[in-house]
């Protein structure tokens, strides 16, 4: 009445592939340990970008809801660091910022304050919004 056992599969995989698999387990597991104590201490942009995105909460009622406008980083900052700016582009989504100045207007980004800024004769200040942030349209 009973159907013969049939037989356990065996995993039996040479001793390479084992070790391999076990180096990728420990090394998957370390690196979501490091990530896990990197955003748990706050090291992860989160403590800092926040209140820098909060700066541009005022300038967003005022500018489109989409399209293309001009930026200006305080030039007092290296050039070659492009933090302020991607983090202007993203608190600015889904506007896409440009570092060029041909656009209708353009947002001033000065992080650590507002002082003359003035990005050129052919840029009107619209509104100062405090915090290092300004608008500016362009005359015709």
């Amino acid at each position: 009445m009973g159907s013969p056992a049939q037989p356990k599969p065996k995993f039996t995989y040479p001793l390479r592939v084992r070790v391999g698999l076990i180096l990728l387990l420990l090394v998957a597991l370390l690196s979501s340990r490091e990530l896990l104590r990197i955003t748990s201490h706050g090291r992860a942009g989160g403590s800092e970008a926040v209140p820098y995105f909060r700066r541009f909460d005022a300038i967003k009622n005022v500018l489109p809801a989409r399209g293309v406008i001009c930026y200006t980083p305080d030039p007092r900052i290296e050039p070659s660091t492009n933090k302020d700016y991607f983090l202007a582009q993203y608190a600015l989504a889904p506007l896409v910022l440009r570092t060029n100045r041909d656009c209708d207007l353009l947002v001033a980004n000065f992080p650590d304050q507002l002082h003359e800024v003035r990005p050129g004769p052919d840029y009107l200040l619209v509104e100062d919004f405090g915090n290092g942030v300004a608008l500016f349209r362009k005359t015709r």
